[in-house]
């Protein structure tokens, strides 16, 4: 049985428009709160469902190891082009 998957998941520059659209644009400030509470720490980032590689170029930028888990192939793919750790793994 074969898989469809909608539209907003299969690119993620329409994914990235439609999640600015639905957070009212404030989409990037989601995750500043979130890199806030790891700037401080030592620690690996692991990211669940990452969609989005917002939280991987912080860590990229901060000489933080950083791997991402999505069933999302398409941002799987999207990731592992720029050069990210990111794993098809059904969570």
């Amino acid at each position: 049985m074969s898989k469809s998957i909608s539209i907003v998941y299969k690119n993620i520059y329409v994914y990235r428009l439609i999640m600015n659209i639905l957070y009212g644009m404030k989409y990037k400030k989601r995750f500043d709160n979130i890199i806030n509470l790891i700037e401080s720490t030592e620690q690996d980032i692991i990211e669940l469902c990452f969609g989005d590689i917002y939280i991987a170029k912080y860590a990229k930028e901060n000489n933080k190891n950083w791997i991402g888990y999505d069933i999302n192939q398409s941002f799987i793919d999207y990731a592992n082009s720029c050069g990210y750790n990111a794993i098809n793994k059904n969570i």
